[in-house]
């Protein structure tokens, strides 16, 4: 279940438990082919045209809606610590074109669980917030399931 924790005009704060290990859960955060199956609003479809795993590189993938709509989202990789946390800049149609921050920590919650919380900064109103807690609930619900049936 997608908890919010946190909002403000400017930023989205959520922490989830997944029933995975840290090390799966980041992975799934972190491989092209993994970003495909979950990583995306549900109904929509996700393309990774790029992702390369490293301060100061990034990511860029199209989306798809169901009516053949694209949207294209990129971002660059701030921080980088291996399970522990990933900060990447967000650049997407929904933030109109501007930079916005997403940190996400992981942590061990007992040998087959783990927390994330993630925080997205630099939003520019609420309206963006709801957007994006809309966005992000969709898309940890999606993992959440792909977690629990590849256990």
């Amino acid at each position: 279940m997608f908890n919010p924790i946190a909002n403000t005009d400017a930023s989205l704060t959520v922490k989830h438990t997944f029933a995975a290990t840290r090390k799966r859960v980041f992975r799934a955060w972190t491989e092209p082919q993994a970003w495909e199956q979950w990583f995306r609003p549900m109904g929509m479809t996700l393309v990774v045209d790029e992702l390369e795993l490293r301060v100061g590189s990034g990511f860029h993938f199209t989306l798809t809606e169901p009516d053949g709509a694209q949207s294209f989202v990129s971002g660059t990789y701030r921080e980088i610590i291996v399970p522990e946390k990933l900060v990447f800049t967000w650049i997407s149609p929904t933030t109109n074109e501007e930079e916005t921050l997403v940190t996400i920590t992981f942590a061990e919650r007992g040998a087959d669980s783990t927390e994330i919380t993630l925080q997205h900064e630099r939003l520019a109103d609420a309206a963006m917030v709801t957007l994006f807690s809309g966005g992000w609930a969709s898309c940890i619900d999606i993992l959440s399931t792909l977690l629990a049936r590849n256990n």
